[in-house]
């Protein structure tokens, strides 16, 4: 395998599942002797995470006409780097980096990748920026690179399917149990029903909290842990005072002990109604030994095998989603086999090692289109 420069831009200021893939990308192909950077926006969480984990970043003004007025400058940035790929993974710096990459001396490969499920426009300079100015597409779900097949009409081939993986032992952590109960006020014998997520309006927490009133009255003991933090942070915050529910409810805010908190809880629920990928933290979860309760969005539906690993219901809907939970919290035999079951099918087709893999064999196919083969 050659050696490649890669360059990750992103130009969401946010941080989640996405800023977070990039950084665990970065530090895994650097570790394999890649030289791997990041061009990322003024101010966002991403420059700071990497450059607490070692990898080059630097902030670019992407937003505003002083985005499109650097095209130019980014180019010349581009050319004083030389990459053999520029992976571009939000709106504005895909088409603000696609195109310096095409004015630019040194001619890097450009990758698009696309990590949310919301559909594509079909329009003309769209259809342009992922197939013209882009060399190939990936996708972090199968039913992401349908959608693009199907409905914008990419040509297959130069699409590919790469969800986001995990170390499933760093997941595996059931010593750690007494003492994060413990951390959160949890009895040994309390049932507790969790998420893990940015708090954004479609990762269905109101769902989640309109289910608490008729699980409470049902389940013996049941806590609900609400992990992560994000815009709906106090509005949701609130909900949970003005509901009396703050006696089941627990809001950690943002955690870097997420293992830790998963092997507190007995069920996962993730009852997201749109945009998502293969989400990170339900294949942490599965990691982490537990059963999911998931709304059956196309991506959800990759890693949670219904009656298997887990339990789906239609998005949005709260009475199945009480129904699936209830299921659970009378089985603690089906629980036990629905989470060993996850395990496996994370060890056996969600390893980190495995994501990394495809990911340079794609790198390295884009870069040797534009004869950017490394060294």
């Amino acid at each position: 395998m050659p050696v490649l420069t890669i360059v990750h831009t992103e130009s969401s200021t946010g941080w989640g599942g996405q800023e977070i893939r990039i950084v665990l990308e970065s530090m895994g192909l650097r570790a394999r002797g890649h030289d791997v950077r990041l061009i990322g926006p003024r101010g966002g969480a991403v420059i700071d995470r990497a450059r607490a984990m070692d990898i080059p970043a630097e902030a670019w003004d992407w937003n505003g006409a002083a985005g499109w007025f650097s095209i130019f400058r980014l180019a010349r940035r581009l050319d004083s780097l030389s990459p053999s790929v520029v992976v571009t993974h939000s709106s504005r710096d895909a088409w603000v980096a696609a195109l310096a990459s095409r004015v630019s001396r040194s001619r890097p490969a450009v990758v698009r990748m696309r990590h949310l499920s919301t559909p594509v426009s079909t329009g003309r300079l769209t259809r342009w920026l992922y197939t013209g100015l882009s060399d190939l597409i990936v996708t972090t779900s199968e039913a992401i690179r349908r959608d693009l097949i199907e409905r914008n009409g990419y040509p297959a081939e130069r699409i590919v399917s790469i969800p986001t993986r995990v170390d499933p032992a760093a997941y595996n952590r059931p010593e750690a149990c007494a003492g994060a109960r413990l951390s959160m006020g949890i009895r040994d014998n309390d049932f507790v029903l969790g998420t893990v997520s940015v708090l954004r309006s479609w990762k269905g927490h109101d769902l989640l909290l309109d289910a608490a009133r008729d699980l409470r009255a049902a389940v013996p003991g049941l806590r609900i842990v609400i992990v992560g933090d994000g815009p709906q942070r106090e509005r949701l915050r609130a909900r949970v005072e003005d509901e009396g529910l703050r006696e089941i409810v627990t809001m950690t805010g943002h955690r870097e002990d997420v293992a830790e908190l998963l092997s507190a809880m007995d069920v996962f629920v993730f009852p997201s109604t749109g945009n998502e990928g293969v989400p990170q933290a339900v294949l942490q979860a599965m990691a982490a030994g537990l059963p999911v309760v998931a709304s059956s969005l196309p991506s959800i539906a990759e890693v949670v095998r219904e009656g298997e690993t887990g339990l789906l219901f239609p998005p949005g809907d709260g009475p199945a989603l009480v129904e699936k939970v209830l299921h659970l919290a009378g089985d603690a035999d089906l629980r036990r086999r629905m989470g060993e079951a996850g395990r496996i099918q994370v060890r056996e087709r969600f390893s980190e090692s495995g994501m990394l893999d495809r990911l340079e064999e794609v790198y390295c196919k884009a870069a040797l289109r534009r004869g950017r083969g490394g060294r």
